[in-house]
């Protein structure tokens, strides 16, 4: 199955086996849902992927829009595509009230087949780097063993 990853500065570094499937990274840091919807619609034209991973709406969160308003942005993105499985990202390097209230009404949509439901809640686990925003290499490898994990269910 041929997986195109999208999404904002947490894809950027993610690594995945290639031996069952085949990952495709398209990766936008800083990038809030309204501002790559042009961009995902072309890379997927131009993949033509079995799947979508799509990480994205921290930045939005993180930069003040509404889950209302970010969910709404997502939504918009994932009607521009026409693909056979689309799988949402969860990733929550800050735990305020707007990022429950997007994890919630995300996994209460129907937007997507899966949602990888990745909760970075503390350096402990040393997945979250100094900057407090990004994860480590072995936070990334925990977060593409989670994605691999529900694409195999997928597939």
């Amino acid at each position: 199955m041929k997986i195109l990853v999208f999404g904002h500065s947490l894809v950027q570094g993610l690594r995945f086996p290639q031996d069952k499937h085949e990952y495709l990274l398209e990766s936008w840091p800083c990038a809030c849902a309204f501002e790559v919807h042009e961009e995902f619609v072309e890379a997927v034209k131009a993949v033509k992927p079995d799947a979508i991973v799509l990480c994205i709406g921290t930045n939005d969160l993180g930069y003040g829009c509404s889950a209302n308003n970010t969910l709404a942005d997502i939504e918009k993105m994932w009607n521009s595509v026409n693909v056979k499985h689309r799988l949402g990202c969860l990733v929550q390097e800050h735990h305020g009230p707007e990022h429950k209230l997007f994890n919630t009404m995300y996994q209460a949509s129907d937007l997507c087949d899966a949602y990888v439901d990745f909760l970075v809640d503390s350096r402990a686990q040393g997945f979250v780097s100094d900057d407090d925003l990004h994860l480590t290499s072995d936070g990334q490898d925990a977060f593409a063993l989670a994605i691999e994990g529900y694409v195999d269910e997928l597939a």
